[in-house]
């Protein structure tokens, strides 16, 4: 469609976007997710003149997920109207089976392992989004829904990390009009998406009900105020968990931590659940923390004392020994493979650099597993922190493979030979160094 009416004095201006952008981006090229729609043709359109004076290369990217009959055409809209104000675009596709429900979630979660990986192939560390101030007012309400407490209702945030991206959106307290003006001001076409009107998602539905609460002033500014100030005291209980968890638990680099029961039961429980969601999302690479109430219930079984057993919870195996528990990554749920000449995370926990030589391309780095563990047990020469690792953070450790030959393991130091090639892995960073522990991907 074509551009409202909008008058300018309602758009967004360049000045205010630089403003946000200031705190958001520091340094190097930025990536800007672009489905075609109004909010992130407007987020196109402001990042190019921003980017232009400031000599900062800019990589549009946008996402055919095969859902709907048109997809592909707006992903070719997006790439024509990037190429017209010359920037470069990456078309990507969300191939393969998709699934019978969760359909947006997992579009969703498609989407955004797609753009990491583009980002990090291309050097791209900032990948910009175009959520808007009705964006975090549906995102709230719908939270509200589900009884979420300060993390859901602190909506999405500003900055946050994703699969080893920076995920900013420097547009969440601009509302649409602002937008819409900016693509009227700039003659800047769009392309709605059928699905907004489809009142069988629930965030459209959201959006309906939003405007019928509008005359009892809840509406998306309350909403979004709402949101800003739930963020304010999330960082607050963030850094009080991070406090307990320097006194209460040790993260260790090949994934998998360490925790005082004793030290966690004196703790107020808010901050015990918070520490302990944020150490499952870290030891299991998922983007989404678990439910309060399965989290709940483990914590419960750690300050009863155990003195042996375990349990399993989002694919993180906890083991019960004298004197603490260890939460390692299930070994059953580290089915990862990726192709060692892309490198990219694997496992969503481990960062491994492209291998750049020669035989690459027929390598892949996969979960070391009972048959790597045991190459590396019969070698020998393993470091003692190595040894002293819990076996389920050892199997699930990353490794390079060619076929069913163990090249190197390098949490255990392992080499197959002296020409051998090597894998560089490390771990994401640990808890509360991001955005906080459940950061949706709404």
């Amino acid at each position: 469609m074509t551009p409202g009416a909008l008058g300018p004095e309602e758009a967004m201006s360049p000045e205010a976007f630089a403003a946000r952008m200031a705190s958001l981006h520091k340094a190097g090229p930025l990536a800007l997710a672009v489905s075609g729609g109004g909010d992130s043709m407007a987020l196109m359109a402001l990042a190019a003149d921003w980017a232009e004076v400031r000599n900062i290369p800019l990589l549009v990217l946008t996402v055919d997920h095969g859902l709907r009959a048109g997809s592909a055409d707006d992903a070719a809209f997006v790439a024509e109207q990037a190429q017209a104000l010359g920037l470069n675009c990456a078309l990507l596709n969300w191939t393969g089976d998709k699934p019978a429900s969760g359909v947006q979630a997992a579009a969703r979660e498609a989407r955004y392992r797609l753009m990491a990986n583009t980002c990090r192939a291309q050097g791209v560390r900032t990948l910009a989004l175009a959520h808007t101030r009705e964006d975090q007012a549906e995102t709230v309400l719908m939270r509200l829904a589900r009884g979420s407490g300060v993390d859901g209702l602190s909506g999405m945030a500003t900055a946050t990390e994703l699969f080893g991206l920076r995920l900013v959106r420097p547009l969440l307290d601009v509302p649409r009009a602002a937008l819409r003006a900016v693509l009227a001001m700039h003659g800047q076409a769009w392309r709605d998406d059928p699905t907004n009107e489809d009142a069988t998602y629930e965030r459209v539905r959201a959006r309906k009900t939003l405007q019928e609460l509008a005359p009892l002033g809840v509406d998306t500014a309350a909403l979004a105020l709402t949101a800003a100030r739930m963020g304010e005291a999330r960082v607050a209980l963030d850094a009080a968990a991070a406090d307990l968890g320097r006194r209460a638990a040790t993260f260790d680099a090949m994934g998998y931590a360490r925790f005082d029961p004793a030290s966690l039961s004196k703790a107020p429980r808010e901050l015990a659940l918070r520490l302990l969601s944020a150490a499952i999302r870290w030891v299991s690479g998922a983007p989404y923390a678990p439910g309060r109430e399965e989290c709940g219930r483990a914590l419960d079984w750690m300050l009863s004392a155990p003195v042996a057993g375990g349990r399993t919870l989002h694919g993180c195996q906890f083991d019960a020994r004298q004197g603490g528990v260890t939460l390692a990554r299930e070994t059953a749920a580290a089915t990862a493979k990726i192709g060692a000449a892309e490198g990219g995370i694997w496992d969503g926990r481990f960062h491994c650099d492209p291998m750049v030589v020669e035989q690459a391309s027929g390598l892949t780095i996969a979960a070391l597993g009972a048959d790597g563990a045991r190459r590396v047990k019969a070698w020998g020469r393993a470091p003692v922190k190595w040894s002293r690792a819990p076996r389920a953070a050892k199997l699930a450790s990353p490794a390079l493979w060619s076929g069913k030959t163990l090249l190197n393991a390098p949490s255990a130091d392992y080499v197959a030979g002296a020409d051998a090639p090597r894998l560089h892995a490390l771990t994401t960073p640990a808890p509360f160094s991001l955005k906080g522990p459940g950061e949706s991907l709404c």
